[in-house]
């Protein structure tokens, strides 16, 4: 399939300035098509050019679609039925809203006529004290006017998209008509118990205490006749008719998951550099739960050792984990090279640790890196930048002089792409007795006020106390600093 590209984002994927490609063109060395270049033309004179990674930016965008509510000319609309009676409510609510504000109206005239009558401060406040009495005792409780703009503002959300809340931890999200419940709990970041991809496990059964539900996806997993009586579903195969609650704890840390063992087969293995980055595919009747930023522990058969990496991917990903493999693990990297491999069960049991996101901190977010730790953090970066939690996301990107990581193109991607991320590379010369303060040194001059922000930074275990000794200096606190070993 073709693939056409802006003159600007041909230019960052290849490295070289605009109106070098501008040039090419005028000189008859690139084509283009209606003002755009094919990828493939573009590859005939820069052959060198790495364009597999361009998946990451797509992959991220496909998260980000996900993340947030779809237009409604995307989905079919609800039911005819519950449609109307959304509708019904919905004009209940406004002729109360309206009826209110023509409360508000009149209280405010009879307060004004009063003020004109009066000749004196005392005048006024004896005279409204009867007045105001006797109209609170014959008029509904009126409501904030606010709420009548809120109201007409989202007539079309509040009749296509419904609303879950869960009952344990008052956290709230939406739903799309055609989304199940797991879905989208999971774009939210709220990790309600799962642990399949097609309803034969029967672990995210929860019981609906409010609202109308449906089933839209096959499940094998049968609930009782007396469960479904009392309002019990499988939230991976249901979606709601209705604004919802239901009554399902979320993880938050580690202690929240139970560990799994699971048995996956190898989706896709590419090289980058000294890393593999292999894609893993869970079977239907499993699927790991965990949080972003946690991490497995991975066996290729019953004599090698095991390794423990961390999780590469975003938990709303189905039925996929991505892992990074130093080329150090040479055993582990050989056989996830070799293709006769590719269907031979891969084991792997987990999640652990507690290297996640805080979702309720509302700081600003700053990651860390090196090309050989990125995997620590990615999982972390996309969630953030899914869920839209943060006013802004900065990466900074310790890489050697001279030595371009194939995941710095998509970096700059993302931050054409995505208004508040920053993308900030570092440039590390080997020969430097302290390349980690190069790298603090850049931090300080490109954010203003370091307290402000959360840090997630994976480094080597000499360069996190020496981190967290300049962190402290400038009035971060503890809890801020989330300083995650590499592995």
């Amino acid at each position: 399939m073709t693939q056409l590209l802006t003159l600007s984002k041909a230019a960052r994927l290849v490295g070289v300035k605009r109106n070098t490609l501008q040039q090419k063109i005028r000189e008859g060395e690139l084509s283009t098509f209606e003002g755009l270049l094919d990828i493939n033309e573009l590859l005939r004179v820069y052959p060198e050019t790495q364009v597999e990674d361009n998946t990451m930016l797509e992959h991220v965008n496909s998260i980000k679609r996900k993340a947030v509510a779809k237009l409604v000319e995307d989905h079919k609309g609800p039911a005819p039925g519950i449609f109307v009676r959304k509708l019904d409510a919905l004009q209940e609510r406004l002729f109360s809203e309206l009826e209110n504000n023509q409360t508000m109206v009149k209280l405010l005239k009879l307060i004004n006529r009063t003020l004109q009558n009066s000749e004196s401060n005392q005048d006024t406040i004896t005279s409204l004290k009867p007045i105001l009495k006797n109209f609170f005792s014959q008029t509904p409780s009126t409501t904030n006017n606010n709420d009548l703009h809120s109201l007409l503002n989202h007539l079309p959300l509040e009749v296509f998209i419904n609303y879950a809340r869960l009952s344990h931890s008052g956290h709230e999200f939406s739903l799309d008509p055609n989304e199940t419940i797991l879905e989208a709990a999971l774009r939210a970041g709220l990790s309600i118990p799962y642990g399949c991809n097609d309803g034969s496990c029967g672990r995210c059964k929860c019981k609906v205490n409010t609202g109308l539900t449906r089933q839209i996806r096959h499940q094998s997993h049968r609930l009782s006749e007396d469960e479904l009586k009392q309002g019990y579903i499988l939230p991976c195969a249901w979606t709601s008719l209705t604004d919802i609650e239901l009554d399902a704890a979320i993880a938050q840390t580690n202690a929240d998951i139970e560990e799994q063992a699971i048995k996956c087969h190898i989706k896709s293995v590419i090289k980058q550099r000294e890393l593999l980055v292999v894609t893993l595919k869970t079977p239907a009747s499993q699927r790991l739960r965990f949080l972003a930023g946690q991490t497995i522990e991975i066996s290729i058969n019953s004599r090698s050792k095991s390794i423990r990496l961390p999780i590469a991917s975003c938990p709303c990903e189905q039925g996929t984990l991505q892992i990074h493999i130093n080329d150090h693990y040479r055993e582990f990297c050989g056989y996830f090279i070799d293709p006769q491999n590719q269907h031979v069960p891969v084991s792997i049991k987990g999640p652990f640790g507690n290297n996640v996101l805080n979702l309720n901190s509302g700081n600003s977010l700053i990651f860390m890196a090196s090309h050989q730790h990125f995997s620590h953090i990615k999982g972390l970066i996309e969630q953030a930048m899914a869920l839209e939690i943060s006013e802004q996301i900065d990466l900074f990107w310790m890489t050697e002089k001279n030595q371009n990581s194939p995941f710095e193109n998509n970096f700059r991607a993302w931050a054409d792409a995505i208004d508040n991320f920053h993308f900030h590379p570092i440039a590390i010369d080997i020969d430097n007795s302290e390349p980690l303060m190069t790298a603090l040194t850049s931090v300080e001059s490109a954010i203003e006020h370091l307290p402000n922000h959360d840090f997630y930074c994976c480094l080597d275990d000499n360069e996190l106390q020496t981190l967290r000794t300049f962190l402290h200096g400038r009035g971060v606190a503890h809890a801020q600093m989330h300083l995650i070993p590499a592995l």
